[in-house]
């Protein structure tokens, strides 16, 4: 549950205050990048934490209060979920665009997988009542932050379309089956097959038995092969569609958890006091440093010329922002691909 992953997260990083608390009002060190990234750290946290909890008061005000109106919105959205894939299915078994499927086959995917969905359908009529009561709930967990009511909202997506997920699985296993009698069926051709003991591809001489066998074997993949690519076209992209939904909520989750906000606010108002690296010019002999090279002073030689202070603007939680963010990212991406590609075992 993701809602419960983002509690542990929050009673970790609450447990964490204190001790940042503590070290940063410590007697502060010679180490003064190291001190200035951990007080933006700790009031990076408190801002998070802060803006957190009000935008989730906020949402969860607005929820409790509407709660009676946004009921029959999702109601509508639950049998949309269950009666458009029907009519997807349906639309499928009758010769969808001119396609002559077989109609064998597509008889069998249709009474199989509409009497899945339907079935999930007549448990989400009975779960519709409970549509307000259930909204309140997620307005109270408002007290808790956005970020809770954010996974809420992402396990109850997961829960409402387990029909979708279970039908693509399906799909998908008969897909790869096709794929892996075809791959076969190419090497029989090829006069080749697979040496268990081994591990390889070794040749071998057929028979003609085995060849006409396999002729006709091919002639079956070949003849249905529109039929299963068809269907495992049609819940792979309602697949690929939950997991950019489910993608655009994780991303604003990342947000919500690491956005440098203290970071942004101090490169508005004071950018010196943010640590990173620097790269100075050549150093004359009249220049002086701060230890580690974090800040850079340009002593100028002229005493009207005023003092001028360097500072690179590359943050400490900048950096941690935009790795977790493309990580997010690379891993979204890798679960799209996952979707459209079978597995070579």
């Amino acid at each position: 549950s993701l809602a419960a992953h983002q509690c542990d997260v929050r009673v970790k990083q609450l447990l964490s205050i204190p001790s940042q608390f503590a070290s940063v009002h410590s007697p502060k060190s010679a180490d003064i990048p190291r001190f200035s990234s951990q007080y933006i750290h700790l009031y990076n946290l408190v801002w998070l934490i802060l803006n957190d909890l009000i935008v989730g008061a906020a949402v969860g005000s607005f929820l409790y209060e509407n709660n009676q109106l946004l009921a029959p919105i999702l109601a509508h959205g639950f049998t949309l979920l269950t009666h458009s894939l029907t009519a997807a299915l349906h639309w499928l078994d009758d010769w969808p665009a001119g396609l002559k499927l077989n109609t064998e086959l597509s008889r069998f995917y249709s009474n199989l997988l509409v009497a899945l969905v339907s079935f999930w359908a007549g448990l989400l009529e009975r779960a519709i009542p409970y549509i307000p009561f259930a909204i309140r709930i997620i307005a109270i967990t408002g007290c808790c932050g956005m970020t809770i009511i954010n996974c809420l909202l992402l396990d109850a997506l997961s829960l409402l379309t387990v029909h979708v997920r279970i039908c693509y699985l399906l799909s998908v296993a008969i897909y790869h089956r096709l794929l892996q009698a075809a791959h076969s069926l190419w090497h029989l051709f090829q006069g080749r097959r697979y040496n268990v003991l081994r591990g390889r591809i070794d040749h071998w001489d057929y028979d003609l038995d085995q060849l006409l066998l396999g002729t006709m074997l091919f002639t079956h993949v070949a003849f249905l092969s529109p039929t299963i690519v068809t269907y495992y076209a049609l819940f792979a992209t309602c697949q690929m569609t939950l997991v950019l939904v489910r993608g655009g909520l994780e991303t604003f989750l990342i947000f919500m958890n690491h956005f440098p906000l203290f970071t942004l606010m101090l490169h508005l108002k004071d950018s010196w006091r943010i640590p990173g690296e620097s790269a100075p010019p050549p150093c004359a002999s009249d220049e002086t440093y701060f230890p580690s090279g974090a800040v850079h002073f340009d002593v100028p030689s002229q005493p009207s010329r005023p003092l001028i202070l360097k500072v690179s603007l590359i943050g400490i939680d900048r950096m941690l922002f935009l790795r977790l963010y493309l990580e997010r990212t690379h891993t979204l991406a890798s679960r799209l691909s996952e979707f459209w590609c079978v597995a070579s075992q």
